[in-house]
Parts: structure tokens; C-alpha cells; sequence
């Protein structure tokens, strides 16, 4: 995809040339070997002969989401391209961001870290599709694609008009942050509502809590709100995975945080503020951009279908997100000066810990 495209050559423009000491560096001190978690928990990844390899230990010897959908996107994207040798470093943990940039940085140069996960706007860092895209069982994701499609199914041919007035959100709202939103009247349906899992990889069922509320039935409201992970800060904040998710609704996204923080598709050049997501800095700003979309509805019947196109054309299909993962990787094959070679301590993946999920 031509936009995809730009945004990895964008992604990359700082890293002319991939050096053998700076990945040695960031395998050395930035990747996880034990439990001294002094570096950023980075993963260490090779391919050689279109074989994907993972070359520092898992953090756990059981299932953990985030890695194991990391190693089946990238079984995926070996299964249908084929990829130069090449080895690769992701971050991911929720966020890149003013706690921790300096430690991106090396020599006075920006590493080259894959991001899986978030980056504060400010930081045009190297960023790739997250875990949540395959799969998500803790958020009752199995199949992402497959889930995402249905809901889109359902609200093809839904006219905004005729959508719940309010603006709705559900998940954990027991920080000082997200707590300042919560609310519920003739405006707001924005409440508490999480189950916690007990068990890596156990299905969670948020939606069967107290205030609970599945994916299909907040698509039913005109106006969704979209709220950072932790506290929202440049210094202590992160994503949380839902954005898309609003997208797919059609409705209008109402992003409402102290800051932005980027996903890998999240970029200037395809997405745009006040045309596919609103954005307030804190509740008293969303208060006043609620009412002047509810009062006018051409507005926002405008932006909630552009978002939802927006959805279609970039996140809905699995095989885009190999197409990104193929393309990364051969570019930023193209800036290493060296020759991936194999070691003792590489392990080859061909599978996941287990695969009840796709």
C-alpha cells in the first residue's frame, strides 16, 4: 500500500545506516535476560533464510500475549514474503516517551527499535503493528480480523441519525486520569466496567461485569471516547489499544487526553485531526466539542464515516498488516551494514505456545 509505504520510509529517515555496535548494544543492554529489568525489555529477533529466530530468552516460560502474537504476525508475513536476512529489536512494553527516550539513544544517535506499541508524537521512532491486531484474549479477542469484520458488517448500512445521542466508554477508570471522566446522563455513558484475568492468556469477559458493555453494542452511540493507558501524560501515559476499535464503529472518535500518543498507522499523513478523530485536552474541552457536534450532525455524520473508512481501508484486512510487516522489515534489511549470521543462543521459531486463538 503506497501510504503505508511513505510512512515506513518516513519511520526510517533517521536510520541511513544499522550498525553491527548498535545492535550489539541493544542486545547486551537493552534486552531482557533476566529478571534485572535495567534495560527496556527489548526482544531480539533474526531472520535468516526467511526462517524468523529469537535470539535473547521469552520473559516467561508460559504463554504471554504480546510476544506470541508478535512471533505468529511474523510466521504469517514469512509464510506469504520473503524477507533478507536480517535481525531486528522490538519494544513492547505500552510506550515510548519522555521516561524513557534517553535510553533509545545511543552514542547520541536514535537506535533503530521497532515499537510495536506506542510512541509519544513528539518521537518519530520506528513503529509497527501491535499484538492486538492478531490476537487478544484478555479483551475477548480471538481472532481480531474476524471479530472487526462482523462489527463492520453490522454498521455498514446503520444511519448516524438514528444512533444512542450520547458519547459512550467503558474500561478501567480507576486512575486520577481516566476517573475525571467518568459520568453517565443525558450526554455521557462513560463508566468503570473490567474483569481481571487470573492467568495470562485466559479469556476475559469485561462485558459480563458490573456497567459491562460489548464492542457491538457501543456501536450503537453516535460519539465514542477514547482515553490514553496509565495517566495520559508525556511522562506517564501509553495507548491502549482501542483506538481502532472506536474507528470501527461509525461514530466520532473524541480522543481526550493531555497528549497523543502514535500508533504505527497513526500518522499525520493518512490520519487527520477534526476529519477522522476530535481531540480535547481534558474533560472540560470534550464537554464543549460534545455539544457543538451533537448540535450539528452533518458535521459529525462527516467524521464518523470518514473514520470508519479510514478503519476499512487501512486496519480491517490481516494481510495489510503482513503487507506493513514485509515491507519494515526489507527496507530496514536495506540499512544494515553487516551480515546477519546465526549463534548458539538463537532459537528457531515455528510456532506459537499454543494457537487456540486464529
Amino acid at each position: 500500500m503506497e501510504d503505508f509505504n511513505y510512512i515506513i520510509n518516513n519511520y526510517l529517515q533517521e536510520f541511513e545506516t544499522i550498525t553491527k555496535e548498535q545492535s550489539d548494544y541493544m542486545h547486551n543492554t537493552l534486552c531482557w535476560h533476566s529478571d534485572n529489568r535495567s534495560g527496556l525489555n527489548l526482544k531480539h529477533f533474526k531472520i535468516v533464510n526467511n526462517q524468523l529466530y529469537k535470539s535473547n530468552k521469552d520473559n516467561f516460560d508460559t504463554w504471554e500475549t504480546r510476544i506470541e502474537a508478535f512471533k505468529y504476525m511474523m510466521l504469517r508475513t514469512l509464510s506469504i514474503y520473503k524477507i533478507p536476512d536480517c535481525e531486528f529489536f522490538i519494544f513492547d512494553d505500552d510506550s515510548i516517551n519522555n521516561s524513557n527516550i534517553n535510553m533509545c539513544v545511543y552514542n547520541n544517535k536514535l537506535l533503530p527499535i521497532i515499537v510495536t506499541t506506542s510512541v509519544l508524537y513528539k518521537y518519530n521512532m520506528i513503529l509497527c503493528p501491535d499484538f492486538t491486531f492478531s490476537f487478544f484474549p484478555e479483551a475477548f479477542v480471538k481472532n481480531n480480523e474476524k471479530m472487526c469484520k462482523e462489527i463492520v458488517s453490522d454498521l455498514e448500512n446503520v444511519e448516524f441519525n438514528k444512533k444512542n445521542n450520547k458519547i459512550v466508554w467503558r474500561g478501567s477508570g480507576n486512575n486520577n486520569y481516566r476517573s475525571q471522566y467518568l459520568k453517565n446522563d443525558e450526554n455521557y455513558d462513560i463508566m468503570s466496567a473490567l474483569t481481571l484475568v487470573t492467568n495470562r492468556g485466559e479469556e476475559g469477559k469485561a462485558h459480563n461485569s458490573i456497567n459491562g458493555m460489548t464492542r457491538q453494542e457501543k456501536g450503537k452511540y453516535k460519539f465514542q471516547l477514547y482515553l490514553n493507558g496509565h495517566e495520559g501524560t508525556e511522562t506517564n501515559g501509553a495507548y491502549s489499544s482501542s483506538l481502532k476499535w472506536a474507528l470501527m464503529t461509525k461514530s466520532v472518535v473524541f480522543y481526550s487526553a493531555p497528549t497523543i500518543y502514535r500508533e504505527f498507522w497513526n500518522h499525520p499523513h493518512i490520519f487527520k485531526e477534526n476529519e477522522h478523530f476530535v481531540f480535547s485536552k481534558n474533560p472540560t474541552e470534550l464537554h464543549e466539542q460534545l455539544l457543538f457536534y451533537k448540535k450539528n450532525e452533518d458535521i459529525s455524520n462527516a467524521i464518523a464515516l470518514k473514520s470508519f473508512n479510514f478503519f476499512k481501508k487501512y486496519l480491517l484486512e490481516y494481510d495489510i498488516i503482513l503487507s506493513y510487516m514485509n515491507t519494515l522489515l526489507c527496507e530496514y534489511s536495506k540499512r544494515l551494514n553487516y551480515e546477519v549470521n546465526l549463534s548458539d543462543r538463537d532459537i528457531l521459531i515455528t510456532n506459537i505456545k499454543h494457537n487456540d486463538f486464529i
